[in-house]
């Protein structure tokens, strides 16, 4: 999936880790309602168990995939134009049904609190929006607040995507609410929204520990807290100290 920064820094998604189990998964992000990229390749993935052969159809074709040693799979998928709704079927050892998912165009929206203040917050400075604005074809995931010290994580924490009608409004950013709103009045083709925001947060939360290779003092801290010996007696210190 294609994606695009808007009023945004670099970011590293704040993620908690995934075990492999023995029927077919999916990545949060993989789900109903979602939207793809249109006119780009793309690529779909989960899990399952080791040497599984899976088939996904979409659109009217069939992908094929075995999983790997590691219980991971993937499937490439030619360009396509945007349209919708379609229906993802996704079959292993299970089956699993996606509805409602749209090709359009997704963005990537980061950044602290000006990115993360959702619509619920905003609904006294524009009643009319909340009450009136029905747009089904744009979608919103937020990504749910969840650090992980010990490294980068396979998947996102359990979210959803949320079309923009009713009450599902108010779950977007505001900023990203009204930048999707715009594009779909002019273009009039489905518009993607993943917003990955942590208000008050330094950029140093946004930056990979290979970023911090010259710095030692950052590289240190970042080893710390790596350290599962280094933070449980941090986290006795804090205790004793309230």
């Amino acid at each position: 999936m294609r994606t695009k920064l808007i009023l945004c820094c670099f970011t590293w998604l704040l993620v908690f880790s995934f075990s492999v189990s023995g029927k077919v998964t999916l990545p949060q992000l993989v789900s109903s309602h979602m939207v793809l990229q249109r006119e780009t390749p793309l690529t779909i993935w989960g899990w399952a168990t080791a040497k599984e052969k899976i088939t996904i159809s979409f659109n009217g074709k069939t992908y094929k995939a075995t999983t790997d040693e590691q219980g991971s799979w993937s499937v490439k998928m030619n360009k396509m134009k945007a349209g919708g709704p379609f229906k993802m079927i996704v079959k292993g050892e299970n089956t699993i049904t996606l509805d409602d998912i749209m090709l359009g165009d997704v963005w990537f929206c980061s950044g602290q609190s000006n990115m993360a203040l959702p619509m619920e917050r905003l609904k006294e400075a524009y009643p009319q929006v909340i009450e009136k604005d029905h747009f089904p074809l744009i979608r919103n995931f937020f990504v749910p607040t969840k650090s992980n010290l010990s490294g980068e994580s396979i998947d996102l924490p359990p979210g959803k995507w949320v079309p923009a009608t009713g009450a599902g409004i108010l779950s977007f950013g505001g900023t990203s609410y009204f930048f999707a709103k715009t594009l779909f009045q002019k273009y009039n083709i489905p518009i993607g929204i993943i917003n990955s925001s942590v208000g008050g947060t330094p950029i140093e939360a946004w930056m990979s520990r290979d970023a911090f290779l010259t710095n030692p003092v950052q590289t240190k801290k970042i080893n710390n807290f790596r350290d599962s010996a280094f933070m449980a007696n941090y986290q006795k210190g804090l205790k004793r100290r309230t």
